[in-house]
């Protein structure tokens, strides 16, 4: 951890907060991950070290509380203190959205993050009653990935193999093209207007699919900057 020496509440906060890894490990606490290999699953790139040393860190300074659950397993919870950095991710996330976020480039492609993302922010009070299976086929970088969406009000889960359960939703894409409908620089009816992305299925369900997503909480925003960007070209 790197010391800046100075008797500022910034500084101080800077040095716990600004370590590599450190803002995602608690973004993913705040969507309920828990557990050590989750954290590593949903955080690509991280090495089971790095992770150990971050997870320490946070449990010392009381952002992470640690309990274990048996001689090999520990629970990861976010303490009253980890808990008040809701609004500062959420913050930083905002001024991103505005200001920051472009499209996604070729090294951003990752579709185990965006089904993460896709699955955790499901607008529940739409979502079916009986079970809909909604499969992905996503295109990055030459390779090829497939994800079904389970959904159904009150148990819907994301499966990176095959559920057992038949497809009724088919949708293809590239991974970008599905960034940026999660993340506001496009919409989902334009993606689909415009091929970039296909959806295949009873004419029922596949009407219903965009009223089962809130996309992401920063999509206004991305959309309203990418706006502005349009009208300062055009004029």
């Amino acid at each position: 951890m790197f010391k800046y020496n100075q008797y500022c509440p910034v500084a101080k906060a800077a040095e716990i907060l600004g370590d590599r890894w450190t803002i995602l490990i608690i973004r993913e606490a705040i969507f309920g991950c828990c557990h050590f290999n989750e954290f590593h699953r949903n955080l690509p790139g991280i090495s089971r070290s790095v992770l150990s040393d971050r997870l320490q860190r946070l449990e010392s300074v009381d952002v992470l509380e640690r309990q274990a659950i048996d001689s090999r397993r520990s629970e990861y919870t976010l303490t009253p203190v980890g808990h008040e950095l809701k609004a500062v991710v959420f913050a930083m996330g905002g001024w991103g959205a505005r200001w920051i976020v472009t499209d996604p480039t070729p090294k951003e492609a990752d579709p185990d993050t965006i089904m993460l993302f896709i699955a955790r922010h499901l607008r529940e009070s739409e979502l079916p009653e009986k079970r809909v299976v909604v499969e992905f086929n996503l295109r990055a970088n030459r390779r090829r990935r497939t994800y079904w969406l389970v959904l159904m009000k009150g148990a819907s889960s994301l499966c990176r193999q095959y559920p057992g359960y038949e497809t009724n939703v088919s949708i293809a894409s590239k991974v970008t093209d599905l960034q940026k409908v999660y993340l506001g620089r496009s919409t989902w009816a334009d993606a689909v207007r415009n091929g970039s992305i296909t959806i295949d299925g009873p004419k029922a369900l596949v009407r219903r699919f965009p009223k089962w997503m809130l996309w992401s909480r920063f999509a206004p925003v991305v959309a309203e900057r990418a706006g502005e960007s349009k009208r300062n070209v055009s004029g």
